[in-house]
C-alpha cells in the first residue's frame, strides 16, 4: 500500500522530541531533523534524420528520493547522518549513533508548526504519460517545420516534486513543498565542417499549466531562431582580448551568479568577506538582492533547509555591501543574522549557504544607450555554460550567440568565443545598468561542493568595463 508523505511524517513529527532528545548532548548547540519525498521524472526523445526509429522514447527515467538526514552542531562543527525512509525507530538508533555525549531532553512546541505540503494538481506524475509525450512531439513537429535540415534534435521535459518537514531544537517545525518543471530543446547542425549546437529552455515552477505561458512549440522557435542565427555567424578566427562588455539581461544575470553571487555566500573566501560589510564595492547604480520570496522564482521556498523562513535580502545597495548570505552555522561564526540560505540537495548531505535567486536591480539607461558607450567591444546576446575557478579568480563563460560592437553599432555575428575575467573585480567593472530588467524563472542549477539545488536568475542589460573576448574551439 502506498502512503503519502503527508501521513508517512505525522509518526515522524509524533516523536520529533523524543529523536532530538536522543542526538542532542550537553555539549551540542542545535539538534536537526530533516526528512523529505522527492520525485523526479524525465523523457527525451530524439530525432536522427539518418537513424530510423525503432521507439519514439530514447529516455525515461524516474526517482524518488525519500529519507531523513539528522544533524548535530557542536562548538561550530556539525555532525551529519542519514536513514532510509521516516520509520522512527530507524531514525533513533540514526541519532544514537550521532550523539557525542550522553543525552539530554529537549521540549518542542509540536503544534505550532508552519507551512504547507500542498502541491499543484498538475505535478508531472499526476500527468499521464501520453499527454507528455503529445508535448514533445509538437516541439519536435514545430522544430522540424521551422528548419528541415536538420541534422539532430533533442527535446528534453523534466520535473520534480519535493516535499519536506524539519524541525529542530532552536526552531518551529516546518512543512514546505514545491514543483518544478523543465522544457528544453536542443539542435546541432553540420555546416561546412562547422558543428553548431545551441537550444532554448522553457518551464517553471508549478505543475504543467506553465506551458499556457510558454508552449512548448514556442520554445522550439526561439531555438531554431539561435540556429540559424548561428549559421550566419563568422567563427572567431583569433582573440579579440579586453575590450567592454555589454550582456543582455534575463539568463545574462548567470554570469552574475557565477562571478559574484558565490562571493557573497558567507562560507566563501573571497572579495565580499563579512568584515567588508559597510565597504563600498562598486558603482553607486548596482543594488542585489537575493530573494528567496520571489513569485515562481526556482531557488523560493516558504522555509529553507534548516526550517528558517526564506527572505529577501539586500547584499549590495547601491555600491555599499549591506550583507552576506547566511545559513545556521555562518551566522554565529560570523555573529551575522540567519538569512534563509540553508539549502541541501537531499536528505543525504548537509546544509551550507547557497543563493535562492540573485537578482541584480535595473538602472535608468537605454539598451542602445550601453551599445553605443561600449563603442568597440562585444555583445553577448545569450550566454552559455561557463566555469568559475576560484583560486585563479577567473571565470570563463561561452557565448551562444553574440555580435561585435563596432562604432557604438552592432554589426557582425561571431561564434565559438568566450569571455572571462576576474570575479574579484567584476562589481567594480559595471559601469552601465539599462532599464530592460527582466528575469528568467524557467531555468537555472546551481552546483557547489557536489550539491546542485534549482535557482533563478535575474538582471537587466549591463555595461562592463572590459572582459577578455577570446576564440574558443
Amino acid at each position: 500500500m502506498h502512503f503519502s508523505f503527508t501521513e508517512e511524517v505525522g509518526p515522524l513529527h509524533a516523536a520529533a522530541p523524543e529523536i532530538l532528545s536522543r542526538l542532542m548532548s550537553a555539549e551540542g548547540d542545535t539538534a536537526e531533523l530533516f526528512s523529505e519525498h522527492t520525485y523526479h521524472e524525465r523523457i527525451r526523445m530524439r530525432y536522427d534524420r539518418w537513424k530510423a526509429y525503432r521507439d519514439p522514447w530514447e529516455d525515461y527515467a524516474t526517482d524518488v528520493v525519500e529519507g531523513t538526514g539528522l544533524r548535530l552542531l557542536t562548538n561550530g562543527f556539525s555532525r551529519h547522518g542519514a536513514a532510509e525512509g521516516f520509520d522512527p525507530a530507524l531514525i533513533r538508533i540514526k541519532a544514537d549513533e550521532l550523539r557525542d555525549g550522553p543525552p539530554i531532553d529537549v521540549s518542542l512546541d509540536r503544534e505550532s508548526a508552519r507551512g504547507s505540503l500542498a502541491l499543484p494538481g498538475d505535478t508531472i506524475n499526476l500527468v499521464s504519460l501520453d499527454e507528455k509525450r503529445a508535448l514533445l512531439e509538437s516541439a519536435v513537429d514545430a522544430a522540424l517545420s521551422l528548419e528541415p535540415r536538420l541534422r539532430d534534435l533533442e527535446v528534453d521535459f523534466q520535473g520534480s516534486t519535493r516535499q519536506a518537514y524539519v524541525v529542530s531544537t532552536e526552531d518551529r517545525p516546518t512543512f514546505s513543498a514545491k514543483s518544478i518543471i523543465g522544457f528544453r530543446v536542443q539542435a546541432k547542425f553540420e555546416r561546412a565542417n562547422r558543428h553548431i549546437d545551441v537550444y532554448a529552455i522553457g518551464g517553471g515552477t508549478g505543475g504543467l499549466g506553465q506551458f499556457l505561458l510558454c508552449t512548448p512549440e514556442e520554445i522550439s522557435q526561439r531555438c531554431i531562431e539561435r540556429l540559424q542565427a548561428a549559421l550566419k555567424a563568422r567563427p572567431l578566427d583569433r582573440d579579440i582580448g579586453d575590450v567592454p562588455v555589454v550582456i543582455e539581461g534575463g539568463w545574462g544575470g548567470v554570469w552574475l551568479h557565477e562571478a559574484v553571487g558565490h562571493l557573497l555566500e558567507a562560507d566563501t573566501p573571497g572579495a565580499y568577506t563579512p568584515e567588508r560589510i559597510g565597504d563600498q564595492v562598486a558603482g553607486d547604480g548596482v543594488t542585489i538582492v537575493d530573494d528567496g520570496t520571489l513569485e515562481h522564482g526556482r531557488g523560493t521556498a516558504l522555509f529553507d533547509d534548516e526550517g528558517f523562513p526564506m527572505e529577501r535580502t539586500v547584499l549590495v545597495d547601491r555600491g555599499v555591501l549591506r550583507a552576506v548570505m547566511t545559513d545556521r552555522i555562518q551566522a554565529r561564526r560570523h555573529g551575522l543574522p540567519r538569512t534563509g540560505n540553508g539549502r541541501r540537495q537531499d536528505f543525504r548531505r548537509p546544509p551550507m549557504v547557497r543563493m535562492t535567486n540573485l537578482l541584480l536591480e535595473g538602472g535608468t539607461e537605454q539598451r542602445e544607450t550601453l551599445i553605443s558607450e561600449a563603442e568597440d567591444g562585444f555583445y553577448v546576446r545569450t550566454i552559455g555554460g561557463g566555469q568559475v575557478y576560484p583560486s585563479e579568480d577567473r571565470f570563463a563563460f561561452n557565448v551562444i550567440e553574440g555580435y561585435k560592437i563596432e562604432g557604438g553599432r552592432l554589426t557582425e555575428p561571431l561564434t565559438n568565443v568566450q569571455i572571462t575575467g576576474r570575479p574579484s573585480q567584476m562589481l567594480e567593472d559595471i559601469i552601465g545598468i539599462a532599464d530592460d530588467y527582466r528575469i528568467d524563472p524557467s531555468r537555472g542549477i546551481c552546483k557547489k561542493d557536489d550539491q546542485t539545488v534549482p535557482v533563478s536568475v535575474g538582471m537587466p542589460t549591463v555595461l562592463v568595463r572590459d572582459l577578455t573576448v577570446r576564440r574558443v574551439l
